[in-house]
């Protein structure tokens, strides 16, 4: 089949080695270069920017993307993290509709942060799905699901490139199905989670919560858009974090010494590996600790 490959994310990228092996990747499709914050220039996104060997199309409007269907016209579109609601003519327009991939066991989780939510939610498990797009949030019929278990200590981004190279080992099958004329399986409504899109202020941890409910936190965001907590009235965001249970630990507590910075919440330590604090570099914990005199054993 002629495919187009629709992403504003990296994530994509194994797509497209995987689709050659059997279809012909006619081109892509992904969002508008954005100013960047500093300088102004518009910048490509990730995907863009690593496509190698295929035009790449930018429409900036449904209009514009159903026209570059109608006068390239190809067989079905693959997305994965493309960003962009896509108008019934344009998924209409390719004979075999949208593919998408999305990270859940769908109808968990539609939206904009499966893996994200599914963390924070202190779920041990998770997985992919690869569906008909139609013009519901996440809503049209599934061709294949599989479930993947989290490493106990994994963050979000680690767990979502494994999901982006297992879909990959799949998508082939899936596209097979499709062109045979297989149906997919209906989602039960009933059942469905949303998953928002997280924001910097949802990554603040408090030392109130549960340790585990911090832990996830920021396995969830500090790879985006960033887990953060107040030490001494100073913004310190979390680069890298291990967790220490303690039943004895006092919330809002600090614990020093030469090798590390840990913060109490309920049930235990975080113990601030690798730090930014504000209007500084990246440091260790530890090292921070000693040029702010923290004293262990005081509070936050």
């Amino acid at each position: 089949m002629k495919v187009a490959i629709a992403s504003s994310s990296d994530l994509a990228i194994p797509l497209i080695s995987a689709i050659a092996q059997e279809h012909t990747i006619s081109y892509c499709i992904s969002t508008p270069d954005k100013p960047q914050k500093r300088s102004g220039s518009p910048a490509p996104n990730s995907f863009s920017e690593k496509v190698e060997g295929y035009e790449v199309f930018k429409p900036e409007s449904s209009a514009q993307l159903l026209d570059i269907l109608q006068r390239k016209p190809v067989d079905i579109v693959v997305t994965l993290a493309y960003g962009k609601l896509i108008s019934k003519e344009a998924l209409s327009s390719p004979p075999h509709g949208w593919l998408n991939i999305h990270f859940s066991l769908l109808p968990q989780w539609r939206g904009a942060s499966p893996v994200q939510s599914s963390l924070i939610a202190g779920e041990e498990s998770g997985g992919f799905s690869i569906f008909k797009l139609d013009e519901g949030l996440d809503t049209g019929p599934i061709f294949l699901k599989q479930s993947y278990t989290y490493d106990s200590s994994a963050r979000s981004g680690s767990i979502l490139r494994e999901l982006a190279d297992q879909a990959a080992s799949s998508i082939n099958k899936v596209l097979q199905e499709v062109e045979i004329g297989v149906e997919p399986t209906p989602q039960h409504n009933e059942s469905s989670t949303h998953a928002g899109k997280f924001v910097t202020k949802d990554g603040a941890l408090e030392t109130s919560m549960d340790i585990t409910q911090a832990f996830n936190r920021y396995r969830a965001l500090s790879d985006n858009p960033g887990v953060y907590i107040e030490v001494k009235g100073v913004r310190v965001k979390i680069i890298e974090a291990r967790v220490e249970y303690d039943n004895n630990c006092l919330p809002g507590t600090i614990k020093v010494n030469k090798n590390h910075l840990m913060v109490g919440f309920q049930g235990g330590y975080l113990d601030l590996c690798s730090i930014i604090p504000a209007g500084k570099k990246q440091m260790l914990g530890a090292d921070y600790a000693r040029g702010a005199r923290l004293v262990d054993g005081e509070h936050i």
